[in-house]
């Protein structure tokens, strides 16, 4: 087995350790979040059983978009379109960038901003800039946060931000919220 394989045994073991589940949960809010994402994620994988494929991550983060009711969604990645197409409700506008350098942020507020974790590795500096983007009920998903350790670092840093007030783990995605209301919070939740 090699080095990476091992690093994410290593991860999901410490992962199932620290998370937690309703029960372990005393913010409101991530309760209330942590409740409607289960309800969600099991309509769809109810509709997965008849025929429609979705891969998990594709799956929390459509129940995270049926949760937050998002209409605009700015996805940045190189991922084909079709890739995405299954992740996000129909209903929703989705503006699909392969890169950070050229996006034209200005007076766009989105609902929810899905970054590949390979940005948070390669160009941290120019993530944060989007938190400008985001209005109080925005959140950033990010896919595969203990895919390497490089990833988890990203992670780690982004979730330091001064601006970002929850950060939720889900092992197979991460969300970074900016609700000026909440207190500095971070969390390991088990879905």
């Amino acid at each position: 087995m090699n080095s990476v394989s091992w690093f994410k045994i290593k991860e999901r073991l410490k992962f199932l350790y620290q998370a937690h589940n309703a029960h372990g949960l005393h913010s409101p809010f991530a309760f209330e979040l942590y409740n409607a994402i289960r309800r969600l994620l099991k309509v769809q994988k109810d509709d997965r059983a008849s025929g429609s494929f979705r891969s998990k991550s594709c799956l929390y983060t459509l129940a995270l978009c049926d949760y937050i009711k998002a209409k605009r969604i700015l996805v940045i990645s190189d991922q084909d379109e079709k890739y995405w197409s299954a992740c996000f409700p129909k209903k929703s506008q989705v503006i699909l960038v392969k890169s950070l350098k050229g996006l034209d942020v200005s007076e766009r507020m989105f609902d929810v901003l899905f970054v590949d974790n390979q940005l948070i590795i390669n160009e941290k500096e120019r993530l944060v800039k989007l938190l400008d983007c985001m209005h109080n009920d925005s959140v950033v998903i990010i896919p595969h946060i203990h895919a390497s350790k490089n990833a988890l670092e990203g992670w780690e840093k982004l979730k330091k931000e001064m601006a970002v007030r929850i950060s939720i783990d889900l092992f197979f995605i991460g969300l970074v919220f900016i609700r000026r209301e909440s207190t500095k919070q971070d969390f390991l939740i088990r879905l």
